[in-house]
């Protein structure tokens, strides 16, 4: 079962701030600015086992990790776990293209999650996404 909060009492909207400013991509942010970004944040909560995004179809939303654990990856090329202020689907919204990894819940998982509409207070403040893995693949075939 997937359970929405979207009701900002003070204990949650600090969970949440304190969960964007965990954040690598909004670190450059300044406090009002991840403040600014908090009515664009649903928080959900899932269960283990949860498909939260497939390698290859089109992305949908960015997902921060809350807490609890996700595991993104793919056969090819292995799975890593993702924690507490570590993210799914930046590049992939940023770019409004395919995920690069498959990403599925460990463990039940709280997350914050942000659809296309939403993603675009995002990009009014942040920084645009370095292209690592396409920078790496594009050396690779050079090689």
């Amino acid at each position: 079962m997937i359970t929405l909060r979207r009701g900002i009492d003070s204990g949650v909207e600090a969970s949440r701030l304190d969960t964007l400013r965990s954040t690598a991509e909004l670190a450059g942010c300044t406090p009002a600015e991840l403040r600014s970004l908090l009515p664009y944040v649903d928080e959900v909560t899932v269960p283990a086992g949860t498909r939260i995004a497939v390698r290859g179809e089109t992305s949908n939303q960015f997902v921060i990790v809350a807490e609890g654990r996700l595991r993104a990856g793919s056969p090819d090329y292995g799975w890593h776990t993702l924690l507490s202020g570590e993210t799914a689907g930046w590049a992939a919204m940023w770019e409004m293209a395919a995920n690069d990894e498959t990403v599925i819940a460990e463990t039940e998982v709280r997350l914050l999650v942000m659809g296309h509409a939403q993603f675009r207070a995002i990009k009014a403040i942040a920084q645009r996404p370095v292209p690592t893995e396409r920078i790496l693949r594009s050396h690779a075939v050079a090689l």
